[in-house]
């Protein structure tokens, strides 16, 4: 309810008095900063930056602040905070405590890093938008940003505070702060990388540590999404031999109970039971369960319950190979869309690696004569199960009750599998790949070339991919002026093992199957379920050269059907 019902009421008021009550408006707002608490100005700054969006409080929150507000008064001086992307770490820890910290004490330094100089320049910009706002000014009078700092990751206050944005590549020379704060500091890209762990790892404890103003009285937070047992997180509870740092362990779904207990459990304490969300008013179990099979569960357990899962240096796992026979009645070649891959050796020597060269194919958009063929061998089997209606045999998507129920416990998948029918035709995507044919030869460049004109004659594939790199860029060009299939390069820009893990979701969903009968069967599986551990991985770099090809570019083109013609337009993806 406001003071003054209009305008005419405040001018109509006895100056004396006008003059009093302004001036305990004025004590007011210069006090309110000092009894404001962190939760208030995460809720504030969101809705300020953030219009339109509503603003959902929750338990969580709260924790998270009132562990910041420890840091503030020294009482946490090593705070490692682990939860799920998407739920506000980094707004309540980068943006709003920077916020809260320079409007109490205006002379604090901040230094703020995360994985790259954009994304820490973002949450700066951020923090400078909300300080310019009008509530923030008057709740914070004494906080000013002086107008010219000359650095556009660096805004500062006339109390010579400042908060700093910088990235893992980027400069700390001449810095110094109270209080540092790692905001995802790793990329989840590069995290299977040893390399790049090491290389952040190295950064944390030699240029970021290094810039506490105080070693004993500075702050040092680290808030992430879990990403590796060995990422930064690990790395540091592993060292933490003198047990220096408080952990907020922030799981999307408590697989058990916990009790999360800040300080004390009469300062915070709260009680998460078996199964609990971590915020249901965002996303309930039935999200959580899409997400978890949309994402995959070595990537679930890791982000989302902060519990990576050691992979004993295997990418991908036996369970996931899925092998397949020809059913019992051949589908035709002209029912299938063929595709060559290709990793051509440097040279043919005794010391050297193989030539490996994978026949891959989909199915067509399914033809409803051959469809109907496929059901009808099945339909008795069918019926005497009571998966379908017996009037519905032939036809997709009417259950029994019966039918019903397996569906959902075993999904569709799992009812055609038991039922031996194709399940490619049922499929409206038809985005499954069946790797029919490997060859994994030491041959000569001469070879080559007439192993690849030969099978391409014998597939009519839709496209040949190869590998750019060495023989292989001399080999493009030969076709490309050879054959009048499309020919496609592909540099390689990552790692062997980062190019077989994006590859491995698929084989963990179930869409790789793999030609039982070929003669290369075994050495097929040995190379994908040991890789890194083998002698020879061309095989795996075949194969994940393919799969990531096909599901990063083509697929989105199957429903457009801009590849059914001859005359090149591949070409242009």
């Amino acid at each position: 309810m406001p003071f003054f019902q209009n305008n005419q009421d405040a001018k109509n008021l006895d100056p004396h008095i006008k003059e009093v009550f302004c001036d305990a408006v004025r004590k007011f707002e210069s006090r309110a900063s000092e009894f404001c608490n962190l939760e208030y100005i995460i809720e504030e700054s969101f809705l300020e930056l953030n219009p339109g969006i509503d603003f959902l409080p929750n338990w969580h929150i709260e924790a998270i602040a009132k562990t910041l507000e420890l840091v503030a008064k020294g009482e946490l001086k090593r705070v490692v905070i682990c939860m799920p992307p998407r739920y506000l770490k980094s707004h309540c820890v980068n943006v709003a405590f920077s916020l809260w910290l320079l409007g109490r004490y205006p002379h604090k330094k901040i230094i703020s890093a995360s994985y790259n100089q954009q994304l820490s320049n973002n949450f700066l910009n951020q923090v400078k938008r909300v300080m310019q706002s009008d509530w923030y000014k008057r709740l914070f009078p004494d906080t000013k940003i002086t107008k010219n700092t000359g650095l556009k990751n660096k805004i500062c206050t006339e109390q010579k505070g400042f908060r700093f944005a910088t990235s893992i590549n980027g400069t700390l020379t001449g810095e110094g702060a109270d209080i540092l704060i790692a905001d995802d500091p790793q990329k989840p890209v590069d995290i299977v990388s040893k390399r790049s762990r090491e290389r952040v790892q190295e950064w944390f404890r030699g240029s970021f540590m290094s810039r506490l103003n105080s070693k004993k009285n500075g702050a040092v937070v680290v808030v992430m999404q879990r990403l590796h047992c060995d990422d930064l997180v690990g790395h540091i509870i592993e060292h933490d031999k003198r047990k220096e740092w408080f952990v907020l362990n922030l799981e999307l779904v408590t697989p058990e109970e916990r009790e999360i207990i800040i300080k004390n459990k009469n300062y915070y304490h709260y009680k998460r039971p078996a199964g609990h969300i971590l915020h249901e008013a965002r996303d309930g179990i039935e999200e959580i369960e899409a997400l978890k099979y949309d994402v995959g569960e070595d990537i679930f357990m890791a982000q989302y319950q902060q519990n990576p899962q050691s992979q004993d240096g295997t990418v991908i796992k036996k369970s996931w190979i899925k092998p397949y026979e020809e059913p019992e009645v051949q589908v035709p070649k002209s029912e299938k869309e063929y595709f060559i891959s290709i990793d051509a050796a440097v040279k043919a020597g005794a010391s050297n690696d193989y030539t490996a060269i994978s026949i891959w194919y989909r199915f067509k958009d399914p033809d409803p004569e051959v469809l109907k063929k496929h059901l009808a061998l099945k339909r008795q089997e069918a019926i005497k199960n009571n998966i379908f209606y017996e009037d519905e045999a032939e036809k997709i998507g009417k259950w029994s009750k019966a039918g019903a129920e397996a569906v959902t416990r075993l999904g569709l998948g799992g009812i055609l599998s038991e039922l031996k029918v194709p399940q490619f035709n049922l499929n409206p995507t038809n985005q499954d790949l069946f790797l029919e044919e490997v060859i994994n030869q030491k041959l000569s460049y001469p070879q080559i070339v007439c192993l690849v004109c030969e099978l391409i004659a014998k597939y009519g594939p839709l496209a040949v991919i190869i590998e750019d790199a060495a023989s292989g860029a001399q080999l493009i060009q030969h076709l490309q002026h050879a054959v009048r299939v499309p020919v496609f390069g592909r540099v390689p820009t990552s790692s062997k093992q980062l190019r077989l893990t994006f590859a491995s979701y698929f084989f963990e969903k179930g869409r790789i199957n793999i030609n039982a009968a070929m003669h290369e069967y075994k050495n097929v599986v040995h190379q994908l379920t040991q890789f890194p551990s083998v002698k020879h991985d061309d095989i795996c770099d075949s194969v994940s050269m393919f799969v990531n090809w096909f599901y990063e570019f083509y697929a989105d083109e199957i429903k457009k059907r801009s590849l059914a013609n001859k005359t090149g337009e591949i070409r242009g993806l």
